[in-house]
This record gives structure tokens, sequence and C-alpha cells, in this order.
């Protein structure tokens, strides 16, 4: 064998071990869409004395149960224990920052040891006459 195909050979292997990705992990994500609320939020004098509406979208990553074919209940992660807790947050005082309102959400949701990630888009809808909406997403990863 001569040195020039073993050194082609063997720098095309390198390269290709090294360009292979790890082997991906099953995961399933269950997301809440829009979810509307009236809550006290924001840092302005007008915004500490009446409610404005807010929209929530959450996308949660969790690795999926060993048994799906058994089609039960008992072990699902729950897309409306999470909705009531987010109701629950929002309903609970006043808070300053959209920020903060997303990380009191991704926090509840990652005390579930099951899931692995959580993505929290937080939008206020009537803070611009001339935008949909403004606001944050986090995303925090166990």
């Amino acid at each position: 064998m001569s040195k020039l195909f073993r050194t082609i050979t063997t720098k095309n292997d390198n390269n290709a071990s090294a360009a292979m990705p790890a082997p991906a992990q099953a995961y399933s994500r269950l997301f809440i869409r829009d979810l509307r609320v009236d809550m006290m939020i924001g840092v302005y004098d007008a915004e500490k004395t009446s409610a404005q509406p807010v929209v929530i979208n959450l996308e949660a990553d969790f690795i999926p149960p060993q048994n799906w074919r058994g089609d039960s209940y008992e072990g699902a992660v729950c897309y409306d224990a999470i909705a009531q807790a987010v109701r629950r947050i929002a309903a609970n005082g006043h808070i300053n920052l959209v920020e903060t309102l997303a990380e009191h959400i991704a926090d509840f949701c990652m005390q579930d040891k099951r899931l692995t990630a959580v993505t929290v888009r937080i939008e206020k809808t009537a803070v611009f006459d001339d935008a949909r909406s403004a606001g944050v997403e986090i995303r925090r990863i166990r």
C-alpha cells in the first residue's frame, strides 16, 4: 500500500467518523399553544393597576414511556396539569417582568423529572398599537 493511499484513506476515515452525529435519543414533546390569561404584569404604573392580556406558549420535551402500547394515563406527562399551574402562576399577583413569569413557568415544569427541556414564550398583546405582541422566549434544559 502506498504512503499516499494510507494518508488519504486514514484522513477520510478520521473525518468521516468525526462527522457522524451521535445517535439521537427518542423524545416526545407536549405543547400548549396560545394560552390566554389576563394578568397583572409590567413595570409601568398603568400596568400595576389593571390586568392586561398575555399569551403563553409552552413546549416540553420528555423521554417517551417504554410501554406506550398500554395506552395508560399513569406515567403520562399531563398538559392539563401544566396549563392549570400556568393559570395559577399568572393569577398569583403582580409580576414586573415577562422574563420572571417565564422563569416561574419553566421552574414549575422542570420540577417534573421526566421533562428534559422546556421552552416558554410569553407575549404581551396590548403593548404596541402597531405590533401584534412583544415578549420573551426562554429554553431550559436538564
